[in-house]
């Protein structure tokens, strides 16, 4: 099923089974202020990307260990079990992506059926934590500039200051 683009730019719990939730975290790890579980984006799922290119490279990283196992002069039957070892790790790992697609599919197609509305804030959190992250960039060099003692200042405390700050203005 087709899904609108604010869908598959909306962060999506499956624990609470919603979309549009709020969340902790502004980096790569959110986490759904309701159930303090991870949350997803459908567009930023690797696997979601480019399906054709994860197989290939699982495929080819299975390959790559059954040649250097060989050239290691490894014994036939460590060669055969780690290259199987290697094939199922990597099979797990994508099914396991798939069916998390598939989940986040099934909410998305049920806030779509029920007409479930989503806020505007909520339409492309990728783009404003982009903006976000840019302004804190940017905010960093001028503070940074500002005086030569602030250097040796921690990441942490330069995004408590800047914290501060936003929530002033």
């Amino acid at each position: 099923m087709n899904f609108p683009e604010k869908y598959k730019n909306t962060v999506c719990c499956i624990k609470c089974r919603k979309l549009g939730v709020e969340y902790t975290g502004k980096t790569k790890f959110r986490y759904c202020k309701t159930c303090k579980s991870h949350v997803y984006i459908y567009n930023e799922i690797p696997v979601q990307k480019d399906p054709k290119s994860a197989k290939m490279l699982f495929s080819i990283t299975v390959i790559f260990v059954f040649f250097f196992l060989a050239s290691q002069n490894s014994p036939p039957s460590v060669t055969f079990f780690m290259t199987i070892a290697t094939g199922l790790l990597f099979t797990w790992a994508f099914k396991n992506e798939k069916k998390r697609i598939r989940k986040i599919e099934a909410i998305m197609k049920e806030h779509h059926e029920n007409n479930f509305i989503l806020s505007e804030e909520d339409e492309n959190i990728v783009d404003k934590e982009i903006k976000e992250s840019i302004d804190f960039e940017s905010w960093k060099s001028e503070y940074l500039k500002g005086d030569p003692v602030r250097k040796f200042f921690s990441d942490e405390q330069i995004a408590e200051t800047f914290a501060n700050q936003a929530s002033k203005d």
